[in-house]
């Protein structure tokens, strides 16, 4: 660790509305940490995840991530940036007219690997979180807990350099949740670096990782 992999100075997001969603953030986060995102609703961590992974921008300031200063990245090159990093969203953002080994293995197929290489990977993938069994179910078939997993082996079959998680745990059984979070400390421990937005104090507590905390925007501590 050492090399900073995520830098935002001053930035600020505002919304049409004018409802600010970030204010004047400035923070690193190195490459290879493991930090969590913290704060009542609507404090402002989809808001920061969602900067980090390109899909908005900052009204004001700047933001780099992995070397690369966002503003000056032409739009038609962030889905490229965007391949080496992994997101869990909220609400799973499952593709439901396909199945759970297609939903995995798209980004393998955007990428151009051999049929052959992306069902291996896929395969072995699923089978590290325990749903192999489910790869030819739609799903919308599978339970909260299993599809949260669908979403979590998208994210990591890209072997992504950062992986970001907006409340992974929120739809989760407590057990479940800690399966949940090791898997991201498993990640961690290869190399990536890993950001959890999650408002449940007791995860918090139990993996002892630097913590964000944001209120209305701003961060309040860290």
């Amino acid at each position: 660790m050492g090399l900073v992999m995520i830098k935002l100075y001053h930035a600020s997001k505002t919304y049409d509305n004018s409802v600010p969603g970030l204010v004047d953030i400035s923070l690193e986060i190195k490459r290879g940490e493991f930090v969590f995102v913290s704060g009542p609703s609507g404090a402002g961590k989809s808001t920061l995840l969602k900067l980090i992974y390109g899909l908005e921008l900052p009204t004001k300031g700047s933001l780099i991530v992995n070397g690369r200063n966002l503003h000056k990245v032409p739009r038609s090159e962030v889905p490229y940036l965007r391949r080496r990093t992994g997101f869990v969203h909220q609400d799973f953002r499952l593709l439901v007219a396909k199945s759970v080994f297609e939903n995995v293995a798209l980004a393998l197929k955007i990428r151009g690997l051999p049929k052959a290489e992306i069902k291996t990977r896929v395969m072995n993938m699923l089978s590290y979180l325990k749903i192999q069994h489910r790869a030819n179910f739609p799903p919308l078939t599978l339970s909260g807990g299993e599809q949260q997993r669908v979403a979590i082996a998208r994210a990591l079959i890209k072997e992504p350099v950062i992986l970001l998680a907006d409340e992974p745990t929120g739809n989760l059984d407590p057990k479940l949740a800690y399966n949940i979070m090791d898997l991201f400390k498993e990640a961690n421990s290869q190399g990536t670096t890993v950001i959890v937005a999650t408002h449940d104090a007791s995860i918090i507590e139990s993996y002892h990782k630097r913590t964000i905390y944001l209120n209305k925007g701003r961060v309040v501590e860290q």
